[in-house]
């Protein structure tokens, strides 16, 4: 009887939980061009490209060639990535571990519920059942570390029209620089 009052309450805690407020005006649709380098399954990359997000967990991510021909197109639903190759056919599915994860590139932060909140001296580290997420004073994301075997950490620099994130997942580490077009949250203040 006790361990089942436990988790009962246990689940109330967690269901009354608050979750991050940011204004949700203006953030999508979300464009911005790209340049990343890295290695990635031991291999050296580099690639340009664009994406275009229609919402936290909607859009869509191209990978340049030569010529700006699109080699790879990713198109996001939810927490699902079907990798394309350049005539349509998919290559690949992948998952990620939530389905507001695409949101973070414009800036956004997740909606669901967090266990705890604590400020810090530039922002809050904000810690989710998945892992745990650093934001600024306008909660905008900084870092994120999520719980995984290996852990996936980003790491965002926001600098003008431009955001860094340095990715790490296992040996692969990767940087990416998105140049801002249109919408999310990194042109404000």
């Amino acid at each position: 009887m006790k361990p089942a009052l436990l988790i009962a309450s246990c689940m109330l805690l967690l269901a009354g939980c608050a979750h991050l407020e940011v204004p949700s005006r203006n953030i999508y649709p979300f464009r911005a061009e790209f340049n990343g380098a890295g290695v990635l399954d031991g291999v050296d990359m580099r690639m340009t490209g664009a994406l275009y997000l229609t919402s936290q967990g909607a859009g869509i991510i191209q990978v340049y060639g030569p010529g700006g021909m699109a080699l790879y197109t990713v198109d996001i639903d939810g927490a699902n990535l079907a990798l394309k190759d350049m005539w349509g056919k998919k290559t690949d599915d992948i998952s990620l571990p939530m389905s507001d994860l695409a949101g973070l590139l414009a800036g956004d932060v997740p909606r669901g519920t967090y266990l705890y909140r604590e400020k810090t001296l530039d922002g809050s580290r904000v810690i989710y059942p998945w892992g745990v997420l650093i934001i600024d004073e306008e909660t905008r994301p900084r870092e994120i570390h999520v719980r995984r075997d290996p852990p996936i950490d980003l790491i965002f620099r926001h600098e003008g029209t431009n955001v860094t994130i340095d990715t790490s997942h296992g040996p692969d580490n990767f940087t990416i620089t998105l140049m801002v077009n249109e919408g999310g949250r990194w042109l404000s203040p």
